[in-house]
């Protein structure tokens, strides 16, 4: 193998290349003129090994980087990265194996230990020429001035180095030094000006950044996102029709901060746009070389996977999706330790109906085609063959493990594109679901459609949310503001309860209140005689029955039989279960303790 031969190159084209690089942002021309002429030009040939330099700028050809055996990454045609051969610090010893160490020179070992042996190494896989920086050089160009000496610090190896570990899942994978160095060899250095946009909201996902100087904010264009009220991806579907007014600014990121790491797991579009704030340097990897450092780095998989699978959570609970939305940190990191991220390629059998249900499915990415016949019919698209698609955050498959001997109701394959899925098993669905109200509403929402009641649509966010509208739109919305705040007053404590009793009282109770609700006169008489009392225990209790009476009649009759709700019931899919099994309280049992009065199907 042999070694780099240097060349002339004049300093004009030299520094043409360096306005290529992140330097551009940082330096006036003088400097980076200056720069320019710190770096010599290296003509190579396949399988010659690259001198050691803090910097490179890749004119022709390809290099590889190569830990032992392994091949981890190709740099092409205009790449600039850093990389040293050396490590940057020494292991600490102490003083006992120091002394040792001293007394031991000559051994191969620790004169390699002196030295600093190569993590990784820099092989010409092409011929091609390079520019790299003479040290000497490069110490008097950042003498010049401060600006040069940052520009130079912020795109060394020690900066990238302390990056990597304010990113959790690197830090929480512990790499050793060499580790480190070799998982900093595999990025890229990429500078933008301020308004550039870095991501754009709906391309596919390929790299993962951080920032390493500057700050970015991240925009949601909220037009391009369906409304959460339908899982389905249908005529059907409601959508939600928004302006040039809706991109909502997300949060702002600064140095040492990243983004796209879902980009390293998972195949899915981006959820948001990332704009540079400011003059940025970023440090950029792709999912591809990414999975190349595990050869070498293979405890960073589960973390980075464990991670992801968390913030998809965190984005399912804070995007309302019904069956995560009161979930703690706590109830999510279990899901993410001990749920599985798979892809099914387009058509592919995801679940079959009639099969014992054994997973939950979330959708992570992609679509599911589901295809359901019911009980007695024969297969085929005629009869009451129903097909639904459903798309990204919808789930599937929680009936066939809540309902004792209720198999799988539908198949699901995957769609045109494929899918990326989040699964559960049943042991930890049930041990983190089971007695979830939301899950519960949920589940009788599916089995009873619209003979469901209107506590059912009050546990639901989406359902809820639609119920509320029509109430406004009523000017009947106080009535559902007192049930709130009563339905929870007998678990204060007793000097909250006076408090509470006192507004209730005022705002809704008494005869003209600013949101009078509608009760029996002796009833509303007999609330504020024992309010005044100082009465408390079960204050509103009947209050309470009497104004979710008042609601589930006719404001509830009228919402079952509007467009939105019948929408909702076909995106959240009711599958017709109590057809298929009435008469018979036996695939329910397994609802306790929600008790079966709740479901509403006879025993």
């Amino acid at each position: 193998m042999g070694c780099a031969q240097s060349v002339d190159m004049p300093v004009a084209d030299k520094l043409e290349h360096m306005r290529r690089t992140p330097f551009l942002l940082y330096l006036d021309e003088a400097d980076l003129e200056c720069l320019a002429r710190a770096f010599s030009l290296y003509r190579f040939e396949p399988r010659e090994m690259l001198p050691e330099s803090t910097f490179y700028y890749l004119v022709e050809g390809t290099i590889c980087v190569w830990a032992g055996e392994e091949k981890l990454c190709t740099k092409r045609e205009g790449a600039f990265f850093s990389y040293n051969f050396r490590p940057q610090s020494r292991v600490r010893r102490s003083t006992a194996d120091r002394r040792t160490s001293s007394q031991r020179f000559s051994r191969k070992e620790d004169a390699a230990w002196i030295r600093g042996e190569p993590a990784t190494k820099l092989v010409a896989d092409s011929p091609g020429v390079i520019l790299i920086a003479r040290s000497n050089a490069l110490s008097k160009f950042t003498n010049r001035n401060e600006n040069c000496e940052r520009a130079v610090q912020s795109m060394q190896w020690a900066s990238l180095e302390a990056s990597l570990n304010l990113v959790p899942f690197i830090r929480d994978a512990q790499l050793n030094h060499d580790q480190l160095q070799t998982l900093g060899e595999l990025y890229t250095f990429q500078a933008v000006e301020k308004g550039t946009k870095i991501v754009e909201q709906g391309s596919d996902a390929t790299d993962f950044f951080i920032v390493i100087n500057g700050a970015v904010e991240v925009v949601r264009d909220m037009s391009k996102i369906k409304s959460r009220s339908s899982q389905e991806v249908d005529e059907d579907s409601i959508q939600v029709s928004m302006g040039p007014e809706d991109l909502v600014k997300i949060d702002e990121l600064g140095k040492g901060t990243y983004f796209g790491e879902m980009a390293l797991v998972v195949k899915e579009p981006r959820s948001a746009h990332v704009f540079a704030m400011e003059r940025t340097l970023l440090a950029r990897i792709s999912k591809e070389h990414f999975h190349a450092s595990l050869k070498v780095a293979p405890q960073i998989e589960e973390k980075v996977l464990t991670h992801c699978k968390f913030r998809l959570y965190q984005k399912f609970r804070q995007t309302q999706v019904p069956i995560f939305a009161d979930l703690s940190d706590s109830r999510l990191n279990e899901a993410a330790d001990k749920s599985i991220i798979k892809e099914f390629q387009p058509g592919e059998v995801i679940c079959s109906q009639g099969e014992e249900g054994k997973s939950f499915h979330v959708i992570v990415g992609g679509t599911v085609v589901v295809e359901s016949i019911p009980a007695g019919e024969s297969g085929g698209e005629g009869g009451g063959f129903q097909k639904r698609t459903l798309r990204e955050a919808s789930y599937f498959g929680e009936i066939s493990l809540l309902l004792d001997d209720t198999p799988i109701t539908a198949t699901c394959i995957a769609g045109s594109a494929g899918c990326t899925l989040l699964m559960l098993d049943r042991s930890v669905f049930m041990s983190l679901f089971r007695d979830d109200p939301h899950v519960r509403a949920e589940l009788c929402l599916k089995v009873l459609g619209r003979g469901c009641t209107l506590e059912h649509v009050l546990l639901h966010p989406r359902a809820r949310r639609l119920f509320e509208k029509l109430l406004k739109d009523e000017y009947a919305d106080e009535h559902l503001e007192f049930y709130d705040l009563a339905l929870e007053f007998d678990s204060l404590a007793d000097d909250e309860k006076k408090k509470l009793a006192r507004t209730l009282c005022d705002k809704y109770v008494k005869e003209g209140a600013p949101r009078q609700v509608n009760l029996p006169a002796e009833m509303r008489l007999d609330v504020l005689r024992h309010e005044q009392a100082g009465e408390l225990n079960g204050l509103f209790q009947a209050a309470v029955k009497e104004v979710y009476q008042l609601m589930a009649r006719d404001p509830f009759r009228r919402f079952k039989d509007m467009d939105a709700f019948n929408g909702f019931l076909a995106g959240v899919g009711s599958y017709k279960i109590a057809e298929r099994f009435q008469g018979s309280a036996k695939p329910y049992r397994s609802l306790t303790p929600y008790s079966l009065k709740v479901v509403g199907l006879p025993v």
